[in-house]
C-alpha cells in the first residue's frame, strides 16, 4: 500500500478515491451505452456491469 496522499486526513483521502471512482465509471458507462446500443440484445445491463466491474477489481473474475 502506497501513501500517496501524505498530508490529507482520512476523509480527504475517502472523497478522492470515491471521486476517482466516480469518474472512471461514467467513462466505463459510457462504454456499456455504446455496447447495448450496438447490440440492443446484449444480456448485461448496468447492475450485472457494476457486479462484474468488482469483481475484476477485487481480483475474483476467473476470467481476468
Amino acid at each position: 500500500m502506497s501513501n500517496n496522499h501524505p498530508h490529507m486526513r482520512g476523509d480527504e483521502i475517502l472523497l478522492v478515491a470515491e471521486i476517482e471512482a466516480a469518474t472512471a465509471l461514467r467513462k466505463a458507462f459510457e462504454s456499456l451505452d455504446t455496447y447495448i446500443e450496438r447490440f440492443p440484445g446484449a444480456p448485461i445491463n448496468r447492475d450485472e456491469f457494476i457486479r462484474r466491474v468488482s469483481l475484476r477489481a477485487t481480483n475474483q473474475d476467473d476470467a481476468a
